[in-house]
């Protein structure tokens, strides 16, 4: 993949309708303490409202969030109906488009209420920004269903994934498989376990995979060591 193909891929925007997968991303809004900015739809950005959602509640369908402390956001969030609101989480961002409560029942002076988003769009941070691990130490473990460990080494890693080779594996892998136990160390820096996802199957000319695995859903501690590491790899690139 051409850099301009990276670039065009990593500045679009994946809708997630799955809604196991939008309350765990809406979850890490709280869990982040990650600021968001309101604006009511159509309205340009000098007219946007900044806020943090403090508490999720999935069974009456709402997001907690503290009142902006600007002025007049009542007025120009209310009375423009649907609400766009977006964050920076530690892997991306997301954006989605909800309502705001009612002015009559806004009377808690320091919150307010947003109709839980059935659905959002989410751009993983730097997903193919690839850093190459092959002059650093490193190692990764897949531990199969019959509990079986399957021993490689990292080709290269991302916010979104892992590049592994496991040389004298026979066995196979199903692309979308699901490994629930991954470990993965790179010398000092990183420790790192977690589930995967099976996205790209090759064979290297003797015959041993190389798989491509995706991250899924890491934790947001975990998605800042990550992120930690990368950068710290990225300047260490730079200095060879």
């Amino acid at each position: 993949m051409n850099a301009k193909i990276a670039m065009d891929e990593q500045n679009k925007f994946s809708l997630i309708t799955n809604q196991q997968v939008v309350l765990s991303t809406l979850q890490r809004l709280v869990s982040e303490r990650a600021p968001i900015t309101c604006a009511a739809a159509g309205t340009p950005d000098q007219e946007s409202f900044h806020s943090r959602v403090v508490k999720v509640e999935s069974n009456n369908d709402i997001l907690i969030i503290q009142k902006p402390e600007q002025n007049g956001w009542e007025y120009k969030l209310h009375n423009n109906g649907n609400v766009n609101v977006i964050s920076h989480l530690s892997t991306g961002t997301i954006k989605f488009t909800t309502a705001i409560s009612g002015l009559d029942e806004l009377d808690d002076p320091l919150f307010c209420e947003l109709s839980l988003p059935q659905q959002l769009e989410r751009k993983q941070l730097r997903s193919y920004f690839r850093v190459p691990l092959m002059r650093y130490e490193s190692g990764i473990i897949l531990m199969l269903p019959d509990n079986n460990p399957v021993v490689g080494n990292c080709i290269d890693i991302s916010m979104g994934g892992i590049t592994g080779w496991f040389p004298g594996f026979k066995g196979s892998f199903d692309p979308g498989s699901c490994i629930s136990h991954c470990h993965i160390t790179i010398e000092n820096m990183l420790d790192l376990c977690c589930q995967v996802t099976v996205s790209r199957i090759e064979k290297t000319r003797n015959g041993n995979p190389l798989l491509g695995l995706r991250f899924k859903e890491l934790e947001p501690g975990q998605s800042r060591k990550l992120q930690q590491t990368i950068s710290q790899l990225e300047r260490r690139t730079l200095l060879r």
